[in-house]
């Protein structure tokens, strides 16, 4: 597991979530985190990227990631049931990147909440005070804000 996914999987826990992290299927498959939270009983399948995707290339990897044939056994078996999980994906783009752009038709086509990093560093910013017992979440904070600023001007497509 890497720093994002555990700032990931930091962020989700924190909203009440119980995660199942790196799940293995199919051939050399994995989903990188499945949820429920016991509150509310939704479930979620988030899957996560660092890569900064042509819209192409997202939009295959949207397809690859959350509508393989493996999926709906693999939700049965983790969640009893394959229906109504929440379909996450989150993304290395900044608001001005242009696939953020097409983030509302892309969600829509394809049944994913697409969330980004931006969006995450904004909530562990916002919750910095409380969160700053825990030095394993500033720290990733830390990390990961340096790395997201180098990417986002490098590689904003």
């Amino acid at each position: 597991m890497d720093y994002y996914e555990q700032l990931i999987g930091d962020y989700f826990e924190e909203k009440g979530y119980f995660l199942q992290r790196n799940i293995r299927y199919g051939n050399n498959n994995e989903a990188d985190l499945f949820g429920i939270n016991p509150k509310t009983g939704e479930k979620i399948h988030i899957e996560i990227t660092e890569q900064n995707k042509r819209l192409i290339e997202f939009k295959s990897l949207l397809e690859k990631k959350f509508n393989n044939k493996y999926l709906k056994g693999l939700y049965k078996n983790h969640f009893g049931s394959s229906n109504k999980i929440k379909k996450i994906y989150l993304v290395w783009w900044h608001k001005s990147n242009n696939n953020y752009k097409n983030k509302r038709e892309l969600e829509k086509k394809f049944g994913v909440e697409i969330i980004s990093y931006e969006d995450i560093f904004t909530y562990f910013k916002k919750n910095y005070e409380e969160n700053l017992g825990d030095t394993r979440k500033i720290r990733h904070l830390i990390d990961c804000c340096f790395t997201f600023e180098d990417n986002t001007k490098n590689n904003d497509v």
